[in-house]
């Protein structure tokens, strides 16, 4: 990334001309501030806090922390707040319509109370999560009219419109491999695995293909994330005979930031000087 992609330095600022991007992993908070009047402004900075976070109460007590730490944060921006979390389930949107929908779907597989569970509406999906207790009555408190997403519903999103066919997309970072597969705009799955090493995330990507057909020599895996994972898992799918490319990302996404957090700021802005 370009020493002028994203920086640091304190600026005096009419709130109105800045929209905040807040990108929360577990246990890290990373905020950035972008201009809507300037498309080629370079990001800032706003806050990176880290945290222990063994446990989802620590989660959340380490989020409070970090935002309470910096009242700059709850300055009257515009403001985006992108989750990332494993404990995430898509379910088609038809199935949560009436109160309760939700929590019955999503219980199956987490714990979790119908107040605790953040619902992402995307289409023919609706992506629910729930990354601690009482995260969500948190955030729409303290960042009321925020849009509120899952990284992964995100990444779903950006990626069913950015191909044509049967195809995979696998997003790898840090420990996680995130894998989704479509069959042209039909979402046939989406999920974070962890990923100890390119091999396992190699895995997680020809489970997904064989669970879905996706099989044939069109059936490409576009890779994204990090050059040298990425490389690496080509080379283990290219020997068992599976095609692979590089799909193309944000700039901004290239010099290490989240990448939901990349198409985010990536948006286009609002009005122009």
């Amino acid at each position: 990334m370009a020493d002028n992609d994203i920086i640091t330095t304190p600026v005096f600022m009419d709130l109105a001309d800045w929209r905040l991007i807040i990108y929360l992993a577990p246990g890290r908070l990373q905020a950035y501030l972008k201009s809507t009047v300037d498309a080629e402004a370079p990001l800032r900075a706003a806050c990176d806090a880290s945290w222990e976070a063994a446990d989802a109460s620590a989660m959340l007590r380490g989020l409070e922390t970090s935002v309470y730490d910096r009242p700059s944060l709850l300055d009257d921006y515009e403001a985006d707040i992108i989750i990332e979390t494993p404990a995430t389930l898509f379910v088609p949107s038809e199935a949560i319509e009436e109160p309760g929908d939700a929590e019955t779907l999503y219980s199956t597989f987490f714990e979790a109370t119908e107040a605790d569970i953040f619902i992402d509406r995307i289409g023919p999906e609706c992506c629910l999560y729930s990354p601690a207790q009482r995260m969500k009555p948190f955030l729409e408190r303290t960042f009321p009219g925020a849009r509120i997403s899952s990284a992964l519903s995100m990444l779903v999103s950006k990626f069913r419109s950015s191909g044509e066919g049967r195809r995979i997309h696998a997003h790898l970072h840090g420990k996680e491999a995130d894998v989704i597969a479509f069959d042209g705009e039909r979402l046939l799955c989406a999920a974070s695995h962890t990923a100890s090493d390119t091999t396992e995330a190699a895995y997680h990507i020809a489970l997904a293909r064989a669970t879905y057909g996706l099989t044939t020599p069109s059936d490409k895996v576009w890779l994204s994330g990090p050059s040298e994972a990425r490389e690496a898992v080509a080379a283990i799918l290219n020997s068992a005979g599976v095609a692979t490319e590089e799909a193309s990302l944000p700039r901004l996404a290239e010099g290490g930031l989240p990448l939901a957090a990349a198409f985010c700021a990536d948006r286009p802005i609002k009005r122009q000087q």
